[in-house]
């Protein structure tokens, strides 16, 4: 059954594959947009810049207030930064932009229900119409890249069982 799964085809065999799908997107970026090719990121350049935001987006979520964002917030908005990463490159989309997006994604996802204007309350008021729009504007590209696959499969049920069952001493 796992042989022919969606999920099989997303999973990658090494580090290697990785590399070379953000080495394609970088590659097809470049073409897409000739001239001013000296002004353009490497590959290693944008994985270095897209890993700067995964650590923003951490420390964004552990400063999120009233309430708190659950653990899987944090879990699925990495994810689907990651992913989107792998689809498009980072030249095109600014990664700040791209890591808000998808922690608002994340959050109705994991049916956090939180409202836009209270999510980019937590920013400096110069930013929080121009993340807005682009939130708004954005969502169906981060559809679109995730190729519609928003929810993560974890193992949270059956930890949860085993806990439970040994706190009531079964």
């Amino acid at each position: 059954m796992f042989h022919c799964s969606k999920q099989r085809s997303m999973m990658f065999e090494s580090e290697r594959d990785i590399q070379e799908q953000r080495r394609a997107v970088n590659q097809r970026f470049k073409d897409d947009n000739p001239g001013c090719s000296e002004f353009f990121l490497s590959p290693e350049e944008e994985r270095l810049l897209c890993q700067k935001f995964e650590r923003e987006l951490l420390r964004f979520c552990k400063v999120f207030e009233s309430p708190p964002l659950f653990r899987s917030v944090y879990c699925t908005a990495m994810h689907y930064f990651k992913r989107f990463y792998l689809r498009r490159s980072a030249m095109e989309f600014y990664p700040q932009n791209v890591m808000l997006l998808c922690v608002y994604f994340a959050c109705k996802v994991e049916e956090f229900n939180i409202g836009i204007t209270h999510f980019v309350r937590m920013l400096e008021e110069s930013l929080q119409q121009e993340t807005t729009a682009f939130i708004l504007g954005h969502e169906f590209l981060l559809m679109e890249a995730l190729e519609k696959q928003w929810y993560q499969r974890r193992v949270r049920g059956t930890w949860a069982t085993w806990w439970e069952r040994r706190r009531r001493g079964n």
